[in-house]
């Protein structure tokens, strides 16, 4: 039995041993798990026991640590196991134990924050009871976070000091999109508070312009958005508490860790609604000046269109008044030539030719005055002998003065310059203007004409060669009222006076347009009836080279020099009456002539009958001058072809325009026969016979170089005695040609004066031919 019982019971050993050897087995492996979990976790961890009875209940051992806790704390493991919390961790210990005992005595975890000073970190720790007497405690280094919160506390503060006293309304939102910061101002600006928008997390979106929250990106619901959002600025409206619309200029900026951790965003609100107010009244203001401008370039476009129809009337006016007026004044000139002429007659004629004359100044006058208002007229300076001007002009209106019976006076500055640079046409226009205004309204007294220059040091330019030129015209006329002063230098305006005497009112306002011209000015100072005084000052300069020479007058041509040969002639104009002008001055001086109404008419004379010259009119029906012009030089002959256009216009542009077509000359209606014939003998190269068979070029002699002859008609005398009483250069021009038919020698001598503009010679030499003429008339009387 005990045999068998003994056997019994050694049989059950074996599966008692197995059993166990499993569970031992299963421990091992639970442990050697757990053992390479805390070795491999990321967190420091420390598994601390107790020792019950021993009576330290309330301090822990160290029983083990993973390599994550060792670096950590800076203790490797075998110094601190079996070590007391005290001993391994003194600086954590209190802490620690007091953790550990609280765990064992609840449910929860102890959470706590510490910094270890020996290692400068921090660290989070979780305590947790494990098993009876046993906790474990897990270290999470904190350092960089606790770091950065600190920064971000400061951060903060300096913002909210820096807010609190700031202009504008700042904020601060967190990544959550609450409001961590309100600077106090936004009370200003709004009429809220901080407190309000902390508290009332919509009172920001409410109180925004509905058209308008689309633009805030600051109020995007998606936090992502928000981070990947740059610095944005945009431009709101919002209702105030008050019921105020603000302006708000905002700005937005997303705020982030050193380690790119999305912190949330800072924003700056600021009042601008004076500054879009007045960017609406800048919009309003611009939206009107370009209203204006419109109306402006519609005015513009209107002027312009007015302007223009205002040239093309005038250029109509001017070639239909000039078209007749060159065959009036031109059938003038060749009817005074004829040496059968009635006193009656020639009376008439010259009376047909002074009042063309003063037709035509009249039309000058308004050109010129159009071409001033068009910006088209520009000085042109020269160099030009002033003080041969200034005898020129004292000869000319001595002699008008003198026959009326007034005293006239010429003075110039003894430190005058003899030449000197300017627009010599301009300048004595003006004098002309005003001498003759002068002398015109005088009745008794005299004019006194006044000369002087002085540096130029209003010019801003230090410049010895400008000078002011100052000219002076006093009279003792009628003088003008104050009220007539204020606008006579108005076009078209007189004073009293003027109205009296006629004229167009053109004279004073073209004279002061040259002024301005020439950097000057015109001033008046009068007193009814004592007189006035213009005062003209120019700025021209010195002049270093010689003046130019003025051009003397031809001689009378009388025809072309013997052996000449034919020169073929072809006359180009619609109007028969120019074109049986220039007949009657060619064909007389020994010019073939045909005749062509219009520029079609013209290519087919020209083709039978090839022509030495063409005498161009421009403006023609069926085909004009400026496409017959381009047709004739492509026919044969053509290019060797002289061409003269005979035009009506008196536009500048007009003349340019014409020379750009190909002619070779420009010669403008009414135009002086001498210069039709010069023209052509310029251009054809041609040698005239002259009155008295002197050259053309010769000086001009004195009065007895070509006596006259006794029985000069006394109509002609009369008529030089008032011409020269005048100083009409163009009518004693004319009474040259007139004489030189009957008495060439006289024309000659006559012709001679003009040139040197010899006024006292000429008188002296009417002196000699009358007394020739009483001579004669006694001898006449005795031979009875």
């Amino acid at each position: 039995m005990k045999t068998g019982n003994a056997s019994s019971s050694e049989r059950r050993c074996p599966e008692k041993s197995h059993d166990e050897q499993s569970l031992i087995l299963q421990l091992k492996n639970l442990q050697h798990v757990y053992h390479r979990l805390l070795m491999h976790m990321p967190d420091g961890c420390a598994l601390l026991s107790r020792q019950p009875g021993s009576g330290k209940e309330e301090e822990f051992f160290i029983q083990e640590v993973n390599p994550a806790f060792e670096d950590m704390t800076g203790a490797a493991g075998q110094e601190l196991m079996g070590r007391s919390t005290l001993q391994a961790l003194p600086e954590l210990a209190t802490r620690l134990n007091r953790a550990c005992m609280q765990a064992m005595g609840g449910t929860q975890p102890v959470d706590f924050q510490h910094f270890l000073s020996s290692q400068a970190k921090y660290f989070e720790v979780r305590v947790f009871a494990v098993g009876e007497n046993i906790c474990m405690g897990v270290f999470s280094e904190v350092t960089g976070r606790m770091h950065f919160q600190e920064a971000l506390r400061e951060s903060r503060e300096k913002y909210r000091t820096i807010a609190d006293f700031t202009y504008d309304w700042e904020y601060w939102l967190s990544p959550q999109g609450e409001f961590l910061y309100i600077s106090p101002s936004c009370k200003r600006v709004t009429g809220y508070t901080p407190e309000e928008f902390k508290y009332d997390p919509d009172l920001f979106r409410r109180i925004i312009h509905p058209d308008d929250l689309p633009l805030l990106n600051c109020l995007k619901s998606c936090d992502h958005e928000l981070q990947q959002e740059s610095h944005s600025e945009t431009d709101f409206r919002i209702r105030t508490r008050d019921g105020r619309e603000v302006w708000i200029s905002h700005s937005c900026t997303p705020v982030f860790s050193e380690t790119g951790e999305y912190l949330g965003r800072r924003g700056s609100n600021r009042d601008i609604t004076d500054r879009k107010v007045a960017e609406n009244r800048l919009q309003e203001f611009a939206v009107e000046v370009e209203t204006q401008n419109l109306e402006l370039a519609r005015a513009r476009n209107r002027a312009q269109e007015a302007s223009k129809a205002k040239s093309t009337f005038l250029a109509n006016m001017s070639h239909e008044i000039r078209t007749p007026m060159n065959a009036i004044l031109g059938f003038a000139q060749v009817l005074e030539q004829d040496p059968d002429l009635t006193p009656r007659q020639a009376g008439h004629l010259k009376t047909i030719t002074r009042s063309g004359n003063h037709l035509l100044r009249l039309i000058n006058d308004i050109l010129d005055m159009s071409k001033i208002e068009a910006g088209q007229v520009q000085s042109s300076p020269e160099d030009f002998g002033l003080v041969d001007m200034l005898e020129d002009m004292g000869l000319m209106f001595s002699s008008r003065a003198e026959a009326k019976g007034l005293q006239f006076i010429l003075e110039r500055d003894r430190h005058l310059p003899g030449n000197i640079r300017a627009d010599q046409g301009m300048l004595r226009q003006i004098m002309v203007n005003l001498l003759g205004n002068a002398v015109k309204f005088t009745s008794s007294g005299g004019v006194a004409c006044r000369v002087r220059t002085e540096p130029a040091q209003d010019t801003g330019e230090k410049d010895d060669s400008r000078l002011r030129l100052t000219i002076e015209v006093e009279d003792s006329g009628p003088g003008i009222q104050e009220i007539d002063q204020q606008k006579l230098f108005e076009p078209f305006q007189q004073a009293e006076e003027g109205i009296k005497e006629g004229g167009t009112g053109l004279g004073l306002a073209i004279s002061r347009s040259f002024a301005r011209l020439m950097g000057g000015d015109i001033e008046v100072s009068s007193t009814k009836d004592r007189g006035s005084l213009f005062r003209v000052h120019i700025l021209v300069e010195t002049s270093t080279g010689p003046p130019r020479t003025e051009k003397k007058p031809e001689r009378i041509i009388q025809g072309l020099q013997p052996g000449t040969g034919p020169v073929r002639i072809l006359i180009v104009d619609d109007r028969l009456d120019n074109r049986s002008l220039l007949q009657a001055i060619l064909e007389p001086m020994g010019f073939e002539t045909r005749q062509a109404e219009n520029g079609a008419h013209c290519l087919e004379i020209f083709q039978d009958w090839p022509p030495h010259a063409v005498l161009m009119d421009m403006r023609m029906p069926v085909m004009d001058g400026y496409e017959a012009v381009e047709r004739v030089r492509g026919l044969p002959g053509g290019r060797d072809c002289f061409i003269m256009a005979v035009t009506a216009s008196a536009f500048e542009e007009d003349r340019q325009e014409i020379l750009n077509t190909g002619v070779d000359a420009y010669l403008r209606k009414p135009f002086q026969n001498v210069e039709l014939l010069e023209e052509l003998g310029k251009g054809l190269h041609l040698q005239y016979i002259y009155a008295c068979n002197d050259a053309p070029g010769e000086n001009a002699a004195g009065p007895h170089a070509c006596l006259a002859a006794p029985g000069l008609p006394g109509h002609i005398l009369e008529d030089l005695s008032l011409a020269v009483s005048e100083g009409d250069i163009l009518v004693l021009e004319k009474i040259a040609g007139k004489l030189h038919r009957t008495d060439p020698d006289a024309a000659d001598t006559l012709l001679k004066m003009i040139q040197n503009y010899d006024y006292r010679g000429i008188e002296s030499w009417l002196k000699q031919v009358e007394e020739q003429n009483e001579t004669q008339y006694a001898e006449d009387t005795d031979d009875n």
